[in-house]
């Protein structure tokens, strides 16, 4: 079996989208990663679900310090206020390895697990 066999079509945002404009596509079209093009139509990363939280939490912030600026709801929506106008370019993952429509099942699972 070949990845063409089960892929979905691709979900795709620019690297100059917001934060706002990329969660309310993830809500939109019901995906968890969106892929992320520059302004020549190139691949040049993706977007996670846990992305998202790198764009509103600080990078300085360790572990305790994240689920404390996220433990009070005023701070929280302050939080996602202020990342609102925030470029993906900012907080998305540029660290990828490119598959294909006729990559094997084994070989995509293979790169899965190597990374």
């Amino acid at each position: 079996m070949e990845l063409k066999d089960i892929i979905k079509e691709a979900v795709v945002v620019s690297e100059n989208d917001s934060f706002a404009e990329a969660l309310s596509l993830m809500l939109k079209k019901h995906t968890n990663t969106l892929l992320v093009t520059n302004d020549e139509g190139e691949l040049s990363g993706e977007v996670s679900v846990s992305d998202l939280f790198d764009g509103i939490i600080p990078l300085s912030f360790d572990g305790d310090e994240a689920l404390a600026h996220l433990q009070s709801e005023t701070i929280f929506i302050k939080t996602i206020k202020e990342a609102r106008e925030t470029p993906v370019f900012e907080f998305m993952n540029s660290d990828f390895t490119t598959i294909h429509p006729d990559d094997s099942l084994m070989d995509v699972a293979a790169i899965a697990i190597t990374h």
